[in-house]
């Protein structure tokens, strides 16, 4: 939710309730002496000032939409119609104050909620000289509340109500005919369901969770039901709670509690997450004796209203394009990558080299858990096991001519390096990390706990009798995460052979993220930063036996590496087998296209360069020199999509690139803030502004 405007109306008194009015788009507000004004909905201007005949406070507006008529009600004991021109045609003299309505869809009634009891008004069948439709004058007295009805909610066939006597009263209308004595039945009564009155109440229904119920009190508690009466959440506040509001599209509710700005919890969970969503208001604002006292939700518009003591009706609006939550870091954050599966795991690097594992919480979609990696002990622990253990990518780095001390100091002489780039690739579980001291960090999923899961599944296929009953029991256990086919074997089509197998790899997946992630090698072979890093699936371009990563950095080098040996297979060099630099600047960026089997990097000299790939250097032949940045380039990314390399260069300027003739499309796109930060989906080339370099924000494309 975006912050739209901020209504000020300075001259008036204070506000005591709000309304959307959808036929002519309007924001009508009510006010203590009576007065109701209008604003325009899209952009907060001062609409009108409507005639109002009322004479105390304004407690309620309520509009119905079939009709287009909007109603006001009073503590003067009057209710009165307003055609859709802004004039009223009829007011209605009950002889005591209103305090609470509600338009009752199914049956086109208005229920009112006086001090101790209800009135349902139906349809009279006469209009108005303007032809507008009149309720009747009398209505039944229904008795259920001992004090004030604060709240009515209709939600298709139910009712209800909730007041100052702690009572939450659930009515039934589903079953009575028209013209039915009493109006309502009463389907649940709750008594005592709060310490104190009840000030506010929200009924939602979602496809997850079904009909919910949220009451906010004097007793500074907001308590979510289920429609039977059972309380799911208890939260506690720390002054009485104002009013309540519930928006679909984020799934959250909205509190007002004797804060400048809105608290948001998860309906779920009863979590607060006010601090993972964006802020709802700008830092900058003035806030000085601030209170936040009414809330309203429109649907037709995605908006949010909210009043406060000083006069201000602030809108916030849905924005299908903001981040959908935030994850606040301690350091700067310089390379991010993430998993498409599920469990979604995040991986940030940060300039003081510290690499951190975000993993999603089941509680919610807002809540990421926070994990350490620490490299510097797995270093040191490969580095003192014996060399025929020590996995390739270090037996090249371990000599035997140093004694292991030096090679230690050497080692980690770097203890704060930055890392500024990182890959995760999916079908090996890995992920691979650069750092400024050129060193290429490989990560992985423990293997002794994946092997100890896989053990499982064999024991469950070849144990029998007592022996085995433990072990069944842990298969049992963690049979979700083993594959599928170990229970049993039928015969299937191709189809569903193929479909088995794609979820015996995604369960073979989730079976490695139960296991510890851990840093297995380094890859060494870079003198300088290694920014550019690009994966080669196996059997991608024209097929190949492994999986290999290109790597390019400020030595203007360019390494081919087996990610699954952890071997370097060979670096650019010219045919005669001389070293050759692959640029006559340092590399900033790489990337690979499956679809030509080309890979592009791009470099401080402003140009783009285009090779094929290969498996042997000598043979990765360029193709093509992309000119037509003037300044340094620092992005490059293959677009599969529309078969495009999409660049960004150092002063905001983004080029596409035709890739059959490999020429500069008319057409750019500048950014005047240098202040970005690139990222790419499987579509599209996105821009993200960081307003602060130590929030991650998590968006979803």
């Amino acid at each position: 939710m975006e912050k739209k405007y901020i209504i000020r109306d300075i001259k008036s008194k204070p506000i005591t309730t709000l309304l959307y009015h959808a036929l002519k788009r309007e924001i009508v507000t009510g006010y203590e002496d009576g007065s109701l004004k209008t604003w325009e909905a899209d952009t907060g201007h001062s609409a009108s000032v409507l005639p109002s005949g009322h004479k105390g406070w304004i407690t309620q507006l309520v509009y119905w939409n079939e009709g287009k008529v909007m109603f006001s009600a009073s503590v003067d004991g009057a209710i009165t119609q307003w055609a859709p021109n802004g004039m009223p045609y009829s007011t209605l003299e009950l002889g005591a104050a209103v305090y609470s309505m509600a338009w009752i869809a199914r049956r086109n009634e208005l229920i009112v909620g006086f001090k101790g009891y209800l009135k349902v008004f139906c349809l009279s069948g006469k209009v108005s000289t303007s032809g507008m439709q009149l309720l009747q004058e009398k209505a039944e007295k229904i008795n259920g509340h001992d004090d004030i009805v604060k709240c009515i909610v209709s939600l298709e066939s139910k009712v209800y109500t909730v007041g100052y006597d702690r009572r939450l009263i659930i009515y039934d209308v589903s079953s009575l005919p028209r013209g039915h004595s009493p109006p309502l039945k009463c389907s649940l009564r709750l008594n005592n369901a709060h310490d104190a009155g009840i000030t506010s109440l929200v009924v939602a229904s979602d496809t997850d969770s079904g009909t919910w119920l949220a009451t906010g009190s004097f007793d500074k508690r907001v308590k979510i039901w289920s429609t039977d009466g059972n309380v799911m959440h208890t939260i506690v506040f720390s002054a009485p709670v104002s009013s309540l509001c519930y928006v679909p599209f984020t799934h959250l509710i909205w509190v007002a509690s004797g804060t400048d700005s809105a608290l948001l919890y998860d309906p779920k969970s009863g979590e607060n997450v006010t601090e993972y969503v964006s802020p709802l208001d700008d830092p900058s604002e003035d806030r000085y004796n601030k209170v936040l006292q009414h809330l309203l939700y429109i649907p037709e518009m995605g908006t949010v209203l909210g009043s406060t003591n000083r006069k201000e009706v602030h809108a916030w609006k849905y924005c299908f394009s903001s981040c959908v939550c935030i994850q606040k870091c301690l350091d700067h954050i310089e390379t991010l990558t993430y998993t498409n599966k599920v469990p979604i795991l995040i991986f940030t690097g940060s300039f003081d080299g510290h690499v951190i594992k975000w993993e999603r919480l089941q509680l919610n979609t807002f809540m990421y858990s926070q994990e350490n990696l620490y490299y510097h002990e797995q270093l040191l622990a490969l580095l003192e096991s014996e060399e025929e253990s020590a996995p390739p990518g270090l037996k090249e780095n371990i000599g035997s001519d140093e004694s292991k001390e030096k090679k230690k100091i050497e080692f980690f002489k770097s203890d704060n390096r930055g890392f500024v780039n990182s890959l995760f690739i999916e079908s090996l579980d890995i992920m691979v990390m650069s750092s400024q001291d050129g060193k290429i960090f490989v990560w992985g999923f423990d293997e002794q706990t994946v092997e100890v899961l896989r053990n499982m599944q064999n024991q469950q296929t070849a144990g029998s009798g007592e022996a085995n009953l433990n072990t069944s029991k842990n298969i049992t256990k963690y049979q979700v995460l083993i594959s599928s086919d170990v229970f049993g074997t039928t015969t299937e089509t191709s189809e569903q052979q193929t479909a088995m197998q794609s979820v015996s790899n995604h369960e073979e997946s989730v079976t490695n993220r139960v296991a510890g992630f851990m840093c297995r090698y380094v890859l060494n072979g870079h003198y300088g930063c290694s920014p550019g890093l690009a994966v080669v699936e196996k059997n991608s371009g024209p097929g190949y036996s492994s999986t290999y990563l290109i790597s390019g950095g400020w030595d203007q080098r360019i390494c081919l590496w087996n990610l699954e040996t952890g071997r370097l297979v060979d670096e650019f060099h010219s045919q005669s087998g001389g070293h050759e630099m692959a640029s006559d600047g340092i590399i900033t960026d790489l990337d690979y296209s499956s679809e030509m089997n080309l890979f592009a990097y791009s470099s401080t000299d402003r140009l783009i360069y285009l090779r094929q790939f290969a498996t042997k250097g000598s043979d990765m032949k360029l193709v093509a020199t992309m000119k037509g940045h003037i300044s340094e380039v620092v992005k490059i990314r293959w677009n599969r999509k529309c078969h495009t390399w999409v660049s960004a260069s150092d002063n905001g300027v983004i080029r596409v690139w035709v890739s059959k003739h490999h020429c500069l499309i008319a057409n750019t796109l500048c950014v005047p803030n240098h202040n970005y930060w690139y990222a790419y989906t499987s579509t599209y080339l996105s821009i993200f502004y960081l307003y602060t370099t130590q929030n991650l924000s998590v968006c979803l494309c």
